[in-house]
């Protein structure tokens, strides 16, 4: 999360997903939710005029669908005109679907899982 604050440019936002796949593969998980919650503390705290927020997919259950729709229109915009490039953790031919959907369960995929047409 530092390494990553500290190329978001004045007034940007840096956006964190998958917080909770990192603290769950730690030794001691309860220790590691308390070092992740000082950082945001930290963070959120420094007078840079950055802002920073962090979520998951799975908590959006509360939130409406055409905010997530919105999210994700802009979140192809920005795949589309290569101002983000994901990080590509591991690729499956379709047919291996079970093995990519073992890993994403597993939490230890650090970057996108792709399923590909054979």
């Amino acid at each position: 999360l530092l390494r990553s604050n500290a190329v978001v440019q004045k007034g940007g936002v840096l956006v964190a997903y998958g917080i909770t796949a990192d603290v769950q593969q730690k030794k001691h998980p309860v220790l590691s939710i308390l070092q992740t919650l000082a950082l945001f503390a930290l963070l959120k705290l420094t007078p840079d005029s950055k802002r920073f927020v962090f979520g998951a997919i799975s908590a959006g259950k509360d939130t409406t669908s055409a905010r997530l729709k919105e999210d994700v229109s802009e979140m192809l915009r920005l795949l589309q005109s290569r101002e983000i490039t994901p990080l590509i953790a591991a690729r499956f031919p379709l047919k291996e679907a079970s093995r990519a959907h073992d890993l994403l369960e597993s939490s230890k995929a650090m970057g996108k899982i792709i399923l590909v047409m054979d």
